[in-house]
């Protein structure tokens, strides 16, 4: 079940001539053993490893700078 949804703040990415803005969204999901599924749509445009990642495990996922720049700003929505 979602409990919370909360706009986090831009964030601006740069690679090379491409100039982009994420505009993340911190959602809270409660309930279950389990994560939930990722939807079919998900599982058919991303590689076979996307996945659900603990939230202590994140810093060792490898991801993109883009990525990761946004992780950086919605990690601080926990704190």
């Amino acid at each position: 079940m979602i409990t919370t949804i909360k706009p986090a703040s831009d964030v601006l990415h740069v690679f090379s001539h491409i100039k982009k803005t994420y505009r993340p969204q911190w959602v809270v999901v409660h309930g279950g053993e389990s994560p939930p599924p990722l939807k079919d749509s998900v599982k058919s445009h991303q590689p076979n490893d996307a996945l659900w990642v603990r939230l202590e495990d994140v810093p060792g996922v490898n991801m993109g700078t883009g990525v990761a720049k946004v992780w950086k700003t919605v990690e601080k929505l926990w704190r």
